[in-house]
C-alpha cells in the first residue's frame, strides 16, 4: 500500500497593503484525486511504501527580481506563514531559482501564490538549458495555492518560478515545492520505481 502525505490546502484574503491571513480549508476533490492517480502510478511500479518528501526544504535561492518585503529564502522554508515580496511597477514580476543541489526526479509541484496572475515554471538540469513544465493564469487576486502532477518524473536540479501581475500591486510567494517520494522500499532497498525514471 502507498502511504502518501497529503497537504491541506490553504486560501488567502489580501488586500494590496496588507499581509496574508491564511484560513485552512478542506483540499479539493481534484486535488485529493490527483494524490491518489500519483499514488496508484507508483503502486503499479512495485510493492512500496512512500511518503512525498519536498526536495526544496531549505535548498538555495537566487533571486532575478528585486525584494521589497520578506526574504527569498522564505519561499523554500515549508512555513506559508512567511512571504517574499517583489517590486510593483506597470507590470509587476517575481522570479527566482531553486537550487536542488544535485539531479532529482520529480512527481509534483506546489506554489502557494500571492496577488499573482500568471505564473511559469521550468526546469534544468544545468541552469542554461531550460524547458517549461507548467504555465498558468489566475483570478485575480491571485491568493492560491497550485499544485500539479508529472507522473512520467522529469529529472531535473534547478527550477525556475516567474509570476506577474497588470494590477501596479507586489507579487509575492508564500512556497514553492518539490515534491518526489522517499523511494525507500518494502524490503529496504532505496531508488527509483522500476518504470517512472
Amino acid at each position: 500500500m502507498v502511504i502518501l502525505r497529503i497537504l491541506k490546502r490553504r486560501e488567502f484574503s489580501l488586500d494590496q497593503d496588507e499581509s496574508p491571513q491564511p484560513q485552512e480549508a478542506d483540499m479539493s476533490m481534484a486535488t485529493i484525486w490527483r494524490f491518489v492517480v500519483c499514488g496508484l502510478s507508483l503502486l503499479a511500479a512495485g510493492r512500496a511504501e512512500a511518503d512525498l518528501v519536498n526536495l526544496a526544504l531549505n535548498k538555495p535561492v537566487t533571486a532575478l527580481t528585486d525584494t521589497v518585503s520578506g526574504a527569498p529564502e522564505e519561499v523554500v522554508d515549508g512555513l506559508s506563514e512567511t512571504s517574499w515580496w517583489s517590486y510593483q511597477g506597470t507590470v509587476s514580476s517575481l522570479s527566482f531559482v531553486v537550487d536542488l543541489g544535485r539531479i532529482e526526479p520529480f512527481i509534483a509541484v506546489l506554489q502557494q501564490a500571492r496577488q499573482t496572475s500568471t505564473f511559469t515554471v521550468e526546469i534544468s538540469v544545468d541552469g542554461n538549458s531550460w524547458r517549461t513544465i507548467h504555465q498558468q493564469s489566475l483570478a485575480w487576486p491571485g491568493n492560491v495555492e497550485i499544485s500539479f502532477l508529472r507522473l512520467e518524473r522529469p529529472r531535473a536540479r534547478y527550477f525556475r518560478y516567474a509570476a506577474s501581475n497588470a494590477e501596479t500591486a507586489y507579487v509575492g510567494i508564500a512556497e514553492f515545492q518539490v515534491f518526489d517520494t522517499d523511494r525507500v522500499f518494502v524490503d529496504d532497498f532505496e531508488g527509483d520505481p522500476v518504470g517512472l525514471r
